[in-house]
């Protein structure tokens, strides 16, 4: 029986990958974006206070879930995942703080694109930062693993 080949490992693929990979970050960044743009049917007042608690809310639960994981896995082993030391999570605690409320923001100002604008607008708007959103997320992700 022979040996099947060893593929080796070419740079060029693994860029055009990655870039592939980036694209669609945004793509799918700015589809999500168009989607709430066209799906917005205001139904409150914007609050600053809102975004502002549930990023803070996301960023705890972040933070601590991963634990709780750990701590679970001492008794069942099953659960074990790589999660990374809790000082790590908490160090990038402040950069999920910031990033989940421009997301935050971006949600409650919809409201005020929505009067400025109209639904054109909105959708306009909610692609660009979409896609600025998923950028980010690809970057962080290749950063920080996660």
């Amino acid at each position: 029986m022979s040996k099947k080949p060893r593929i080796e490992f070419r740079p060029q693929q693994s860029k055009k990958l990655q870039e592939f990979s980036t694209q669609r970050y945004i793509g799918m960044g700015a589809v999500l974006g168009v989607y709430l743009g066209w799906q917005f049917r205001p139904q409150r007042e914007p609050s600053l206070y809102l975004a502002i608690f549930i990023s803070v809310l996301i960023s705890l639960l972040i933070l601590v879930l991963p634990t709780i994981r750990d701590i679970l896995a001492l008794a069942f082993p099953r659960l074990k995942t790589d999660t990374g030391p809790f000082l790590d999570r908490l160090k990038q605690m402040p950069i999920n703080l910031v990033q989940y409320f421009l997301i935050m923001l971006f949600f409650e100002g919809r409201h005020l694109v929505l009067d400025w604008g109209g639904r054109g607008a909105v959708i306009a708007v909610g692609a660009i930062a979409g896609a600025i959103f998923g950028y980010w997320f690809k970057v962080r992700r290749e950063r920080f693993g996660f």
